[in-house]
Formats: structure tokens, C-alpha cells, sequence
């Protein structure tokens, strides 16, 4: 897996930055997204990324819907786990 090392300049980015890096890496558009998610207007999409707060899950089904694992490794021993998506939150399918 590529990970990129702790202390590299692109390794400290934030939720909203990793979505747009994400979209650009895959050339997913905001109507892509909202698509994949289950949304009718790419604003659903947008607007968190460029405004106000991103809530974890959001985060995660962003990144999940473009094929990404989201990944927590611990700085000192280098133990990593992926962080997955609560399967009840998918059902639902909240567009909070």
C-alpha cells in the first residue's frame, strides 16, 4: 500500500482537502459523487465540502463511494487499522 509518511507536506490534510484530492485523483465531479451517494443535486455534495462541517460518516461514505479506505496508524508502532462505515447508517441513507 502507499501511504504517505508522516511529516510529508500532503500526509496532514484535512477531511474537506482529502475529498477534493480524492475527487481530482479519480475525476469524480460533485454530480458524480452526489450520484454515488444517493443524492439528486451535486449542491447535497458541494456545500459540505466547501462549507460549514463535515460529520465523520459523511467523510467516510464520501471516500468509500470513490473506492478509498480510510486508514488510522498509530505514529509510534506503526499499527494501522482501516476505519469502516456503520452498515445501519448506509441503510438510512440520511442526508443530514
Amino acid at each position: 500500500m502507499n501511504y504517505h509518511e508522516v511529516g510529508d507536506t500532503d500526509s496532514r490534510l484535512g477531511e474537506k482537502d482529502s475529498i477534493r484530492n480524492a475527487m481530482k485523483s479519480k475525476n469524480y465531479t460533485f454530480s458524480m459523487l452526489a450520484s454515488a451517494l444517493g443524492y439528486n443535486n451535486r449542491s447535497a455534495i458541494s456545500d459540505r465540502v466547501y462549507r460549514g462541517s463535515m460529520r465523520t460518516q459523511m467523510f467516510l461514505r464520501m471516500m468509500d463511494a470513490m473506492g478509498y479506505d480510510v486508514v488510522v496508524t498509530d505514529r509510534e508502532n506503526g499499527e494501522s487499522w482501516k476505519v469502516s462505515i456503520n452498515p445501519d447508517e448506509l441503510e438510512r441513507r440520511e442526508h443530514d
